[in-house]
């Protein structure tokens, strides 16, 4: 009810949002469950409705408030909706231009995050696996800020939880992709273990752009661990880059995310150091070769990335990328499936079949024939004026694969 009043309230006001936003504010001294949903409420409210100096007063007053807003032993509820509102702020800032007031709560938001890693492994929510979620939801969000300090809680959070968090397998069954991240089960959800590798992959690459001695080490103890228990499961680095793309095959968004932050790997500094069996098994021309036969070779499906709201800049920033090192050599590219296709036969000696529901010949014919396609059809869009994005770059890129 009085969830209800305050809408009313904001509608009322929704000409001096500041006024209103204040006296809300000073009316919630000591918020409750419900007043943080209130006021996520309202944050979606001002951003639909395109109300950004009421965003500027919400971020402000959030920022200013954080503090207070964390208790010693939150509880389940309480710290559901905390997360949900820190979501839906950041999400909201990051659809707007960077600009001091993000920078300044950013910084803000900064302090309550070793709280989010304190209570992550906490058991005795009444939803403790939804607060796991939401809490990987905040911080993969935060990823892509690139901040030190944010990727110091992340990995702290990560070396404390459970291993299952960050060992898919490849035993995992289609219908267990799409279950939900709230389920009671001894296993880590593939929900949360999407999240948790891609935060652990950003986090690694945050780590050396920064000369934090103490946010290098964690990152690269928990980096290896990750690996060595991940050798110990699937026995080779074949076994878990297939384990990798089955995990995320049906998330475009994600798996999106997750082939850019593999290109964000492909650096001298990771062949040189700890990483090098990692930098060297998630080769460009291979992870591609996976990718297009993960989609069957589908150049309609690789359209209607590009044309999405949500996959399109994704989708063209890993193509450009991608395809710059593939056409650096191509022969090279065509080669591949030669040695993958070995490996996947030794594989199924080792394995029952039904336990490795990707591992299967990539071809190289397929491959070009897709890529070729793909050319032809951004080429139709493109001078029908039809494709969203500056086709040039793309199409000369592609234009290679017509040559082979």
């Amino acid at each position: 009810m009085i969830h209800m009043l305050f809408i009313v309230l904001a509608r009322h006001y929704s000409k001096n949002w500041r006024t209103y936003i204040q006296l809300l504010w000073t009316a919630s001294r000591s918020p409750t469950t419900d007043v943080l949903l209130l006021f996520r409420d309202i944050f979606k409210l001002c951003h639909e409705r395109r109300r950004p100096s009421a965003t500027e007063v919400l971020v402000e007053c959030l920022g200013c408030n954080m503090s207070l807003l964390i208790t010693d032993h939150p509880s389940g509820l309480y710290w559901g909706a905390f997360l949900r509102l820190l979501i839906t702020s950041v999400r909201i800032l990051q659809r707007q231009e960077e600009t001091v007031l993000s920078s300044s709560f950013l910084a803000r938001l900064k302090d309550v995050l070793p709280s989010v890693a304190k209570n992550f492994s906490r058991e005795d929510f009444t939803s403790a696996r939804y607060a796991k979620y939401k809490s990987l939801v905040l911080l993969l969000k935060l990823s892509e800020f690139g901040d030190p300090e944010v990727s110091l809680c992340s990995l702290t959070l990560l070396s404390t939880a459970e291993p299952g968090l960050l060992q898919p397998s490849l035993r995992t069954s289609p219908k267990l992709t799409q279950s939900s991240p709230f389920q009671n089960s001894d296993d880590a959800s593939p929900e949360l273990q999407r999240r948790a590798i891609l935060i652990l992959l950003k986090s690694v690459i945050t780590a050396k752009k920064t000369v934090s001695e103490d946010v290098n080490k964690l990152a690269e103890k928990v980096f290896l661990d990750w690996l060595a228990g991940e050798d110990e499961t699937h026995g080779a680095m074949d076994d878990l880059l297939l384990s990798l793309v089955h995990l995320y095959v049906d998330e475009d968004d994600m798996l999106l995310n997750l082939l850019v932050t593999f290109m964000d790997f492909q650096s001298d500094w990771y062949k040189t150091n700890h990483y090098q069996a990692f930098f060297c098994f998630i080769c460009p021309r291979r992870v591609f070769h996976l990718f297009l036969g993960a989609i069957c070779y589908d150049h309609t499906v690789l359209i209607d990335l590009l044309i999405s709201e949500t996959s399109g800049v994704s989708c063209i920033h890993y193509l450009l990328r991608c395809l710059r090192v593939i056409g650096d050599d191509w022969a090279e590219f065509l080669l591949i499936p030669r040695k993958m296709n070995t490996y996947s036969l030794e594989t199924r000696k080792r394995k029952r079949v039904d336990e490795l529901p990707l591992v299967h010949e990539v071809s190289s014919e397929r491959a070009k024939l897709c890529l070729v396609h793909l050319h032809g059809s951004i080429q139709r869009l493109h001078a029908r004026n039809l494709f969203p994005y500056n086709a040039g770059p793309l199409l000369q890129r592609l234009a290679g694969c017509s040559k082979l």
